[in-house]
């Protein structure tokens, strides 16, 4: 088969079959009415399973470790895709405390070779919470 064979056979075929007549009812969107600001009470979000695709684990090293104990701040690897607003809405979720400021950096993978053959790591995101003072996250071993 040839490559304009290919291109050919995936080409979109028109419908065939019934006929749809007549148009589809639009959708009904009911709008929430307006609320004074004094009487809303604003719940903490549950959390909706998303914290665990968005934080994939804790960094601990020497260098994050002093940013503990100086700064109150803890570093994580983050999804790739993942947002400042995401990662705050995850450690909220995941460990109860609410970050005052994010920083994420995008770190790119190294090039290494086996042999002959050479490649690259995958790149990766972290993300440096801080949070207030008094607050703090305990990672809990399972050793």
């Amino acid at each position: 088969m040839s490559f304009i064979d290919k291109l050919l056979r995936f080409r979109a075929k028109p419908h065939v079959g019934k006929k749809q007549t007549g148009e589809k009812p639009a959708r009904v969107v009911e709008v929430p009415k307006k609320q004074d600001a004094k009487n809303v009470v604003i719940s903490p979000r549950k959390d909706s399973g998303r914290a665990s695709e968005v934080l994939l684990g804790s960094i601990q090293t020497e260098k994050t470790a002093r940013g503990t104990k100086d700064e109150n701040s803890y570093t994580f690897a983050v999804s790739r895709f993942a947002s400042k607003g995401e990662v705050k809405e995850a450690v909220r979720g995941l460990y109860g405390v609410t970050p005052v400021k994010i920083n994420m950096v995008r770190v790119h993978g190294h090039p290494v070779r086996f042999g002959r053959t050479s490649g690259k790591q995958k790149d990766w995101k972290k993300a440096i919470v801080s949070l207030k003072d008094g607050e703090s996250i305990s990672f809990a071993s399972s050793d």
